[in-house]
């Protein structure tokens, strides 16, 4: 809708309903007028192909004025405006807009001419004016053809044009009935107009005589041979240009291609002149802003750092500064810029902020430049027969397992090869984000010069072996480039982006109880109590699964894109024991999975997820269990675990003056069975004890017991009182630690029997743990 015909409207619809009376429509009076509101109204829009009726007892007239009767008959805007102004004798005194009625003393009513018939000859509109590429000769176009799709708007379907010779410095009549040279019917799309000559240009209903200036058309080629390359439509299969990188620019640049001679000769006189510029693709009513005059060289043109940090920024934030772009966001930035060209070749001084003037000519290079290529970024001055595109990247990788020196691998070796894209819109290039850590190892497959590893803009060459090796954690990217110095500048290409992440500092045990002081920030978990060099304590009622995950601005802002299927945040949920999707779309993407295996939770995520993970406080003193730091993709792909940390459990009121020793009150209950004689059977509650770890489930044991026994043979207390015992313990570790156990107790108290031995020899059952198997602790 026009901006004109929207007053116009706006006006209408603030007065009283009321219908036209002295109009009478043959046919729609134009698109504005189809709303109930509207159509109510006093006055409504036309279009010069509408037919109406004039009606009896009415009189017509250009101004509310003047007004005379005329005979009722059909007729159209441009019929009824040319009689009316043969009425007050000024047949060429004016270009009329409006139209007006009143029947008696009625209400004024009006009829206004669409505003879209002022722009019938123009760039894209209803009619295109230009010159024949070939005879040179001034033709016009219609731009929607009869029956072409879309449907021609304005009534210019209906419409024919006139083209009268115009003398040279003279004014054509803004209504006119002559006759013309040259006549675009409505069933005919082109019309060839003489050389020479110009042309005052009228457009009216097909078969009326009467019609109204739109336009004028100056004879000769009114196009340069650039300025005709910008009007004609782009032909997708001869782009202008195409996106190509040269080591000596280390640079996209995008070079002209398919321009005939005459028109890339002009294209570097307006580049020299200033005169051809790089600007947005305009948004909505909003002028295209002018990014700077382009400067034409032997690689082409070169889109300003400024133009792609601002893409950049706009994805990923303060991140961008150490980003490049991919091959798709290269072609993102293809798709939002246009190359605009001035009417006159004459130094044009731009100040900010520039906005492209009228006149201008702008093609958009999402038309007229290739989609950027990986065969068009590949070869550096490779030799013949040699390889020269990059084909793919693997990674060999291990999951880690967490000790107090640090993050040491495991498993066996597995790798992840991901093929290089080849153009904007492979979906290579759309394949989710690899996540590797630090000490994994990089195998290019393909030629491997002129790539770069970039770790946070921190560039090595890939065809140096010492850059083989992860040796940093962040936001890796595998760049295109002709130096070490280029790969770290916004114009090399990222060809694939993976997350480099360091377990040992980035997954941070903060629920955790810490010992030894204060923590170390950069290798959290050596600041844990632990039990061996990779097994590490969980103190039952004081110690939580509780972590988060350390994550630099960079990895998260590349992760975290806006249609990003997960999330990368810094609180890592432990899952299980939940059926269903996630709780909260998008999930997070790093994930703690628990379990009493020492190896990764195998099936699909949402199995793994809706199985019941162990709970460490219900576990048996030096039992152990696992948390693995995992990837989540889907719920129909397994978890991925990068990296696992090993804990045992033990009781909160326990001491470790050693790894291996732990020392304590009030110890668990054991079923004692004591065999000197008088053999009998008792109770033992150790009051303070030591335990010594051994391997395989073996312990040893020195404790202060109270102690009570009881022979069955004479039914009497044998045993009763403290004593001091030395054992050895077993049991198996997987299921109840410290079942068992044998030892020697020296008795220090006396009992009720006179031959009451001072050692004895026994064998006990722990009833604690018994217990805690049947889950009444």
């Amino acid at each position: 809708m026009r901006s004109g015909a929207v007053a116009a409207v706006l006006v209408l619809v603030g007065r009283p309903a009321a219908a036209l009376d002295c109009f009478a429509f043959v046919s729609s009076p134009s698109t504005l007028a189809s709303s109930p509101a509207a159509a109510r109204g006093t006055t409504l829009p036309v279009t010069l192909a509408t037919v109406l009726r004039t009606q009896p007892g009415c009189v017509y007239g250009l101004s509310p004025d003047a007004m005379a009767q005329v005979t009722p008959a059909e007729t159209d805007f441009a019929s009824l405006a040319l009689v009316l102004a043969e009425r007050v004798h000024a047949p060429s005194a004016t270009n009329p807009r409006s139209l007006f009625a009143r029947r008696g003393s009625g209400p004024v009513e009006s009829l206004f001419r669409e505003s879209c018939t002022d722009l019938f000859v123009a760039d894209r509109s209803e009619f295109y004016a230009h010159g024949d590429s070939q005879t040179r000769l001034p033709v016009v176009d219609r731009v929607h053809p009869a029956g072409a799709a879309p449907p021609p708007s304005c009534g210019a379907g209906r419409t024919v044009l006139r083209f009268q010779p115009l003398p040279e410095g003279a004014a054509a009549p803004g209504l006119s009935r002559a006759p013309t040279a040259h006549t675009l019917p409505t069933d005919r799309a082109r019309e060839v107009l003489d050389a020479g000559a110009s042309y005052a240009v009228y457009a009216g209903r097909d078969g009326a005589e009467a019609a109204v200036l739109v336009g004028r058309i100056t004879g000769g080629d009114p196009l340069t041979a650039l300025r005709r390359a910008f009007a004609t439509p782009a032909d997708p299969n001869h782009p202008w240009f195409r996106a190509r990188w040269t080591p000596r620019s280390g640079a996209f640049r995008f070079a002209p291609r398919e321009l005939p001679e005459d028109a890339l000769a002009e294209l570097r006189t307006a580049a020299d002149a200033g005169a051809l510029w790089l600007a947005d693709v305009p948004s909505g009513d909003a002028p295209p802003r002018v990014h700077g005059a382009l400067r034409l060289d032997d690689d082409g043109v070169q889109v300003p750092d400024a133009v792609v940090s601002r893409a950049l920024s706009g994805r990923y934030g303060r991140a961008s500064n150490t980003l490049v772009p991919t091959l798709d966001e290269w072609d993102s930035v293809r798709r939002g810029l246009e190359v605009c060209v001035t009417d006159r070749y004459t130094p044009t001084p731009l100040e900010a902020p520039s906005f492209v003037p009228p006149g201008a000519r702008c093609a958009r290079l999402s038309a007229v430049a290739a989609p950027v290529a990986l065969a068009s970024v590949a070869g550096t001055g490779a030799r013949a027969g040699q390889e020269t595109a990059p084909r793919g990247l693997c990674f060999q990788r291990r999951m880690r397992a967490l000790s107090v020196g640090g993050a040491e691998p495991s498993t066996a070796l597995r790798e992840e090869c991901r093929t290089l894209p080849s153009a904007a819109g492979d979906p290579e290039g759309a394949a989710p984000l690899v996540v590797a850590m630090v000490g994994d190892g990089i195998a290019p497959q393909g030629a491997s010069e002129g790539l770069y590893l970039c770790l946070d803009n921190d560039c090595r060459a890939l065809d140096d072996e010492t850059s083989r090796t992860l040796w940093r954690a962040g936001a890796l990217e595998l760049r295109q480039a002709g130096s070490a110095e280029a790969a770290r500048g916004p114009q090399g290409v990222a060809l694939l982006r993976a997350l480099v992440l360091d377990p040992a500092r980035h997954w941070v045990p903060v629920g955790l109880q810490l010992g030894g002081g204060a923590t170390d920030p950069l290798r959290p978990w050596r600041s844990l109590d632990h039990d061996e060099h990779d097994v590490f304590a969980f103190v039952r009622g004081r110690s939580a699964l509780s972590f988060r995950f350390a994550a630099s601005p960079t990895a998260a802002a590349v992760w975290n894109v806006p249609d990003a299927t997960t999330v990368l945040t810094d609180a890592l949920p432990v899952v299980g024991g939940v059926r269903g999707a996630p709780a909260a779309p998008p999930s997070s993407a790093l994930v703690v999975l628990v379990s009493r295996e020492d190896r990764c939770p195998r099936g699909s995520a949402a199995g793994v997820r809706a199985e019941v993970p162990p709970d460490p406080d219900g576990l048996l003193v030096d039992q152990t269990f696992h948390a693995f730091l995992a990837l989540y993709r889907d719920d129909t792909q397994p978890y991925e675990c990068l990296a696992r940390a090993s804990f045992r459990v033990r009781e909160s009121r326990a001491l470790a003056p050693a790894r291996w020793l732990h020392v304590g009150l009030l110890g668990d209950v054991q079923l004692a069975a004591f065999f000197t004689a008088p053999a009998s059977l008792g109770a033992l509650l150790p009051v303070g004890y030591a335990h010594a770890r051994l391997p395989w489930g073996f312990g040893l044991d020195a404790t202060v017991s109270l102690a009570s026994a009881v022979s069955f043979e004479h039914a009497q207390v044998t045993r009763a009182g403290v004593g001091f015992t030395l054992g050895a313990g077993w049991g198996p570790l997987s299921v109840a630690p410290r079942l068992v156990s044998v030892g020697l107790m020296l008795h220090l108290t006396a009992g009720t029997a006179d031959d009451e031995p001072w050692f004895s020899p026994y064998l006990a059952l722990d009833l604690s743990t018994l217990v805690d198997l049947a889950g009444g602790r």
